[in-house]
């Protein structure tokens, strides 16, 4: 009954929203090798994963956050060359039955206000505050992971 639930919340979410499909991959090797190669300039997330395994990289000069959700999936979201456009930045976060992933610059402070249902979460934390990062999310079954 209560995967029933699970899997019929899931559906009607996706029913709901747009699907984005295919995904592009870059190894750490490629970023690392050439600083143009794999970056995608992004000022706002509005990703959604389904049964996906994705490593985005994102650039931006006016970051201003946004909306993720992970379902079934295994996803890092690096956001280590974003400059923040306001001090304040949120992160909507969801995840079913996957794993997030996002890597934030180090000098990034990170606030965490969730739900988490049989899931796992880890956090940094750092000490110096020039940009506070609010991720807010729902995590069923899965693990958040932010570096």
């Amino acid at each position: 009954g209560l995967i029933l639930l699970g899997l019929r919340r899931i559906v009607n979410r996706f029913s709901q929203k747009k699907m984005v499909y295919g995904e592009t991959v870059f190894s750490e090797e490629n970023v690392r090798g050439n600083a143009t190669y794999g970056y995608e300039e992004r000022d706002v997330l509005n990703d959604r994963f389904l049964f996906a395994d994705a490593h985005r990289v994102y650039r931006s000069d006016s970051f201003s956050g946004g909306d993720i959700e992970v379902v079934f999936s295994s996803v890092t979201i690096d956001l280590k060359n974003v400059l923040s456009l306001d001090n304040n930045v949120r992160i909507n976060a969801s995840v079913q039955f996957g794993e997030l992933t996002l890597q934030v610059p180090a000098d990034w402070h990170v606030i965490v206000n969730g739900k988490h249902y049989y899931s796992s979460q880890e956090r940094s934390e750092n000490s110096e505050m020039a940009t506070t990062l609010y991720v807010d999310s729902e995590v069923f079954a899965g693990t958040l992971k932010i570096l």
